[in-house]
């Protein structure tokens, strides 16, 4: 492990011998806290909301240290998607002719498909 992360022997069995710092278990309750403000908010909240939350309900924190457990722990806000008008009715290419005629029963199985596309994102809507 030490030959992959590029370290010396010494410095890596000091490491590995090291105690643990004063800070690390109150990082790991900040990290459960922050976890569960993410959670309560339906995943909506990013650090600067979680940190206001968490210091209404009294815990000290700094938002940068809040965004560092977020970052490190991959707890991202999820982003409504933007609103798309995909219909242009207005334009004056062709439009596809109407191949089936209005008959919703063909003749034959696998002999007309249909769907709707306009969900689907193009270079020009």
């Amino acid at each position: 492990m030490r030959r992959a992360l590029r370290v010396s022997p010494g410095g890596f069995y000091g490491w590995r011998g090291r105690p643990a710092s004063e800070r690390a278990p109150g990082s790991g309750a900040l990290a459960e806290a922050v976890q569960g403000v993410h959670c309560a908010s339906r995943a909506r909240y990013g650090s600067p909301r979680v940190h206001a939350e968490l210091a209404a309900r009294g815990v000290p924190c700094c938002v940068n240290t809040v965004a560092k457990l977020m970052r490190r722990y991959g707890i991202a806000a999820r982003t409504r998607r933007r609103f798309r008008l995909t219909t242009d009715s207005g334009h004056g290419r062709p439009a596809a002719e109407n191949l089936l005629g209005r008959r919703s029963e063909p003749g034959a199985a696998d002999r007309a498909w249909a769907a709707d596309v306009t969900y689907i994102p193009t270079q020009v809507g």
